[in-house]
């Protein structure tokens, strides 16, 4: 989650969302307008593109970031035991209710309830939790008072139009319910001008958290990541970064700890030889070692794919093998 050391407002929420990218500014100017207003938020995007990310900095950023933050996590909950991880039961509800026990709507107290991938939500709960939000209220399982459910609610879908849910068995009263605001994020292929900033944060991070010290990202590895498509997106990036913080020994992030299938894509290749960081050479050598690498090692299969004899990309790695070693 963001740090609630960052502060509220509108500013504490530009800090958390520093871009360059005008699609992601407008995003970030939407989510200034909500941070203490308590509609109700739907977040889009592709998985991985910081829909999570965005709830909880709605959260931290607002009047409620002294209260709880609770996540639904609506597709991973078992149907038969949603219902009860959300209300809540008395003692005696059903066999094995020892005890009252107080559901995910209970524990928000004034905080906020985030519907992670609201897709997942079984049919059968759906017009129960439709009143719920209409009446800001509820009971437990076997209960009979009423209580107050007092919480700003996020939900969150993945890659689709809001209005297509419905082919997702979710009803289009609930939805229209959690979407009076829509927020889509843009894939991070789209954010192409934030990438370096988002990879110097996340080495940061990575450092801190696994006590490496701090280095900077060459500039040869910022063309490789600024370069590739991203299709797990921002939680891809955050991941091939942590990957390099805990490999690289030297005093910079190199693109030798960054994973082959990232750094030799046709697509980050031509990018950078066309930035002159790679003598023609280079080229050939990654090229090659990511086709060993696709193989499984496999000498054969890859000379046939680079159309070369097996003996030729035999003497090849050789003499990779002894530039490397004069290093």
């Amino acid at each position: 989650m963001p740090a609630r050391s960052s502060g509220r407002g509108p500013e504490a929420l530009r800090r958390l969302f520093s871009t360059r990218t005008p699609a992601f500014r407008a995003v970030v100017r939407t989510l200034e307008k909500l941070i203490d207003v308590d509609v109700n938020v739907l977040v889009t995007g592709e998985s991985g593109s910081g829909k999570d990310y965005v709830a909880e900095a709605l959260h931290v950023c607002g009047v409620r970031a002294a209260r709880p933050f609770v996540r639904i996590d609506c597709s991973s909950i078992p149907p038969d035991l949603f219902e009860s991880e959300l209300f809540g039961f008395e003692k005696g509800t059903f066999t094995d209710a020892k005890a009252n026990k107080p559901g995910r709507l209970e524990s928000v107290r004034g905080g906020t309830l985030y519907l992670d991938e609201i897709g997942g939500i079984p049919a059968a709960l759906q017009a129960k939790l439709l009143r719920v939000i209409e009446q800001r209220q509820f009971t437990r399982l076997g209960g009979t008072r009423p209580i107050e459910l007092d919480a700003r609610i996020i939900a969150s879908a993945t890659d689709l139009e809001p209005r297509r849910q419905g082919s997702h068995s979710l009803r289009g009263d609930l939805l229209y319910r959690l979407s009076v605001v829509t927020i889509e994020l843009p894939p991070l292929r789209e954010r192409v001008d934030d990438i370096a900033a988002l990879a110097r944060r996340f080495a940061r991070d990575a450092a801190a958290r696994h006590h490496r010290p701090r280095r900077p990202l060459a500039d040869e590895t910022l063309a490789l990541l600024s370069a590739y498509p991203w299709p797990g997106n921002v939680r891809e990036l955050a991941s091939v970064v942590d990957r390099a913080v805990v490999l690289e020994d030297g005093s910079e992030l190199t693109p030798a700890s960054l994973p082959r299938e990232t750094l030799l894509r046709g697509d980050a290749l031509v990018a950078s030889a066309s930035r002159g960081l790679w003598t023609l050479a280079e080229l050939e050598r990654r090229y090659a070692l990511a086709v060993l690498d696709s193989v499984g090692g496999n000498g054969s299969r890859a000379a046939k794919i680079l159309g070369i004899s097996r003996k030729t990309l035999i003497e090849k790695r050789r003499r990779w093998g002894r530039a490397e070693r004069a290093k």
